[in-house]
């Protein structure tokens, strides 16, 4: 006996809104089963692609600025040799007063 495509997504259908209506999370995963089940008639349990069954990984983002062409960034300087007097300073170190 044959049963239309049509028939079939109907009762995918059907389902699919009792799932939602289901009062406890057991209850929907019954009907979920049951849709699984219609689209495997559907489709005579063969899989047209095997990618759908794969899962699907994303790529890494990697650095935000990785388009951003590189350029020299100048590091601000800092004075060589001695330091500045300071008046009212005791020495060189930061821990004399």
């Amino acid at each position: 006996m044959e049963i239309s495509s049509r028939k079939m997504l109907d009762k995918i259908e059907d389902l699919l809104h009792q799932a939602k209506a289901a009062e406890t999370e057991p209850e929907a995963v019954k009907y979920i089963i049951a849709i699984q089940a219609v689209c495997e008639l559907m489709t005579d349990g063969k899989s047209e692609t095997s990618a759908a069954a794969e899962p699907i990984t994303m790529p890494s983002a990697g650095p935000v600025f990785s388009n951003v062409p590189e350029t020299s960034i100048r590091q601000p300087s800092l004075p060589q040799g001695k330091p500045a007097p300071i008046e009212g300073a005791n020495g060189n170190s930061l821990f004399d007063f």
